[in-house]
């Protein structure tokens, strides 16, 4: 599983899929991170971790069901539009991206003391956000586009 479809999922793991079909692809994760809901009206979410695959999946409980609404990859042999990014420094990132149509981005600054130049470039119009630790991209994590 290495192809990231923008909007879509990955590969065949489609966005809204609920976590009974995502285990049947899968199967059983390493790890579930469940987060209770602290705000009224808002969803309970669970984030199902798959070590070997490098994939991270996010489902949020909406209408006694889970749906599969974000997911992330660490490994360095994603594809995004046939293109390797994970592991590459921001500027080599922004190259490599100019020529997908991604749209407008935003930076936002995560540096601190003790990690310096650790950031996200965020693109709203696709829902898809890179995470840089030390200006090397070590994270993208897309969901699926929203339609205004």
């Amino acid at each position: 599983m290495k192809n990231i479809l923008i909007g879509k999922g990955l590969d065949k793991i489609p966005f809204g899929l609920d976590q009974v079909q995502l285990k049947a692809i899968l199967g059983a994760p390493d790890e579930i991170e469940k987060s209770p809901t602290v705000i009224p009206d808002e969803p309970s979410s669970e984030v199902w971790h798959y070590d070997e695959a490098e994939i991270s999946a996010l489902f949020d409980y909406y209408d006694n069901t889970w749906e599969l609404v974000s997911l992330a990859t660490t490994s360095e042999d994603a594809l995004l539009n046939g293109v390797k990014l994970i592991g590459l420094q921001k500027k080599d990132v922004i190259q490599a991206i100019q020529k997908l149509s991604l749209g407008k981005y935003t930076i936002e600054d995560l540096s601190t003391e003790e990690n310096a130049h650790d950031s996200i470039m965020s693109f709203e119009a696709t829902g898809i956000d890179f995470w840089f630790e030390a200006n090397t991209l070590i994270e993208i994590q897309w969901s699926p586009i929203i339609e205004e």
